[in-house]
């Protein structure tokens, strides 16, 4: 891809990071929950992720100038205070599925925004919401929307590895026990990144 498409996506996505954080912000007042002042690298890792696909040319670069940003935003508030949030997830959703309707690709965007909310609405259901939020549930909606049906279940299936590994690393360190709560929305935005960066984790 040509070095001024891959910055005008750069730009893009970091645009699209400080809006989501704005949107998070406010979702944050309206819960009652009050958010540091805004980290710098949800917008690194959005800029990052977007040039990597664009220089990578990933068929889900365009779609990512808006997942990337919203990805790395809910990974950021579910870090701090365990929430995901849907101005977040609802602006991220309707602004892919532009993205998507444009490229001709809108029935396999909804399909697979379904499917993957679908397959984590069941695992919540369950475990009865012990093992995943609804805010993880919804996220499932932006990586089904912007990865399609087996991308976006191959990015949940890899998210469930990388917290399953992080999990057991807290246990070998003695850092966490059996009933530790691991916050799911970091792995979830990891796992829609890296398959939708690069084509190894697909």
């Amino acid at each position: 891809m040509r070095a001024d498409a891959v910055a005008a996506a750069v730009c893009a996505s970091t645009a699209s990071a400080s809006c989501f954080w704005l949107l998070a912000r406010r979702g944050a007042t309206r819960r009652g929950t009050m958010l540091r002042a805004a980290p710098a690298w949800p917008v690194l890792v959005a800029a990052a992720a977007t040039g990597g696909a664009s220089v990578a040319g990933s068929p889900y670069a365009a779609a990512l100038v808006a997942a990337a940003p919203a990805a790395a935003i809910c990974a950021s508030t579910d870090w701090e205070v365990g929430l995901i949030f849907d101005d977040v997830t609802a602006t991220a959703l309707c602004a892919i599925l532009v993205v998507e309707a444009v490229r001709g690709e809108m029935l396999a965007a909804l399909a697979g925004s379904a499917l993957v909310v679908a397959l984590l609405g069941s695992l919540r259901a369950v475990t009865r919401g012990t093992g995943l939020g609804l805010g993880d549930v919804k996220f499932g909606a932006i990586a089904g929307a912007s990865l399609g049906v087996l991308d976006g279940v191959a990015s949940i299936g890899l998210a469930f590895v990388l917290a399953g590994c992080y999990g057991a690393v807290l246990l070998a360190m003695r850092r966490a026990g059996r009933g530790s709560i691991v916050r799911f929305g970091p792995f979830l935005a990891a796992g829609l990144l890296c398959v939708g960066i690069h084509p190894c984790f697909r």
